[in-house]
């Protein structure tokens, strides 16, 4: 980012969501896929194995106000938050 467009991002301020104006400084981030556990049958407990396996599906991100779905792509999403891109 240049000096210049760093002012302007400085004097304009973080994003604002295109539905419903609320600044945006993080997005929720939405993906289907496999979640693993482990169940142990004595303690009636369940663990989280951490290990989750995205599919292709589903993948949005959307604003954390409206829920408004603003990106599909992980990239332009970034972008947009430090203010590159203003929509879709």
């Amino acid at each position: 980012m240049s000096v210049k467009e760093e002012v302007i991002k400085r004097l304009i301020g973080n994003p604002r969501c295109p539905k419903c104006n609320s600044e945006i400084t993080w997005l929720r981030n939405y993906q289907s896929g496999k979640m693993y556990y482990m169940f142990d049958p004595e303690n009636s407990s369940i663990y989280e194995e951490n290990e989750f396996q995205a599919d292709s599906k589903v993948n949005y991100y959307n604003c954390p106000q409206c829920a408004e779905i603003l990106f599909t792509d992980e990239e332009k999403a970034l972008k947009f938050l430090r203010g590159d891109l203003s929509g879709r």
